[in-house]
């Protein structure tokens, strides 16, 4: 699949590609706000634009016909996140990591991966890579 079959159609679920956030109109400055305070944590100023979104999204559209699992590090606001729920299939696992509190008390949140959630396996977990939850925990979406 290339990346221009990637671009997103009017389906029913909510999005805003022009301004490259999710339905919440504060993502590009929480993002900001985030990236100044905490920039060795965030390492990036603005969150992906779409292009470089949709070229991470060839791999997990160009696949056998089975159920994959995805491990993204470093969500941000959920700008990939987000488009990642949409082209996952049902019974397809996304574990979402994300040291930022306040990025993941937004992806906890958004109703996109609220929405998926039921037929796509979406764990989310409020920690550093490094450091990841026990399964107990309860970080489970």
């Amino acid at each position: 699949m290339t990346t221009e079959q990637l671009r997103p159609d009017s389906g029913s679920l909510p999005q805003n590609r022009s301004s490259h956030h999710s339905p919440y109109g504060g993502d590009r400055l929480l993002f900001l706000t985030e990236a100044l305070r905490t920039f060795h944590d965030t390492g990036a100023l603005a969150p992906s634009g779409p292009d470089p979104v949709d070229a991470l999204l060839v791999p997990v559209t160009s696949r056998p016909n089975r159920p994959i699992s995805v491990l993204e590090v470093g969500a941000g606001t959920g700008v990939v996140t987000r488009r990642l729920a949409r082209v996952l299939r049902p019974g397809d696992r996304l574990h979402v990591v994300e040291a930022n509190p306040r990025f993941a008390e937004r992806l906890r949140d958004d109703p996109v991966l609220a929405a998926r959630h039921p037929e796509v396996g979406l764990r989310l977990s409020a920690c550093r890579v490094e450091a990841p939850p026990a399964e107990s925990s309860g970080a489970n979406k």
